[in-house]
């Protein structure tokens, strides 16, 4: 495990999971713009280029199972809208409501 650490693994698996995350935040946006898989595939690969598209494709996967389900959600009135979705925990979403972060934090 310490030469997991000490060899800079660590930090490149850290890396890899929050462009992931990214792609996957950036997709759910797409969708929620109307956009189309094609579309939003297409945009990914522009933008995240430095990941493989199996990361790509798992950061839009992961987005349209949270759109679909934020859907049903706002359908059943227990959301808003799937624009209203926050992304990072109930911590962050309680720190962003009182001001604490930004958005982009």
């Amino acid at each position: 495990m310490n030469s997991f650490r000490e060899g800079g693994q660590a930090r490149k698996l850290d890396e890899l999971m929050r462009l992931q995350s990214s792609a996957m935040r950036f997709s759910y946006n797409r969708l929620c713009k109307g956009k189309s898989k094609s579309e939003v595939e297409e945009d990914i690969k522009e933008k995240f280029n430095e990941i493989n598209s199996r990361y790509r494709r798992g950061g839009y996967f992961r987005a349209e199972a949270n759109y679909e389900s934020a859907k049903k959600l706002s359908e059943t009135g227990e959301l808003e809208s799937p624009e209203k979705v926050v992304f990072g925990g109930r911590e962050n979403l309680k720190k962003r409501e009182n001001g604490e972060i930004t958005n982009e934090e």
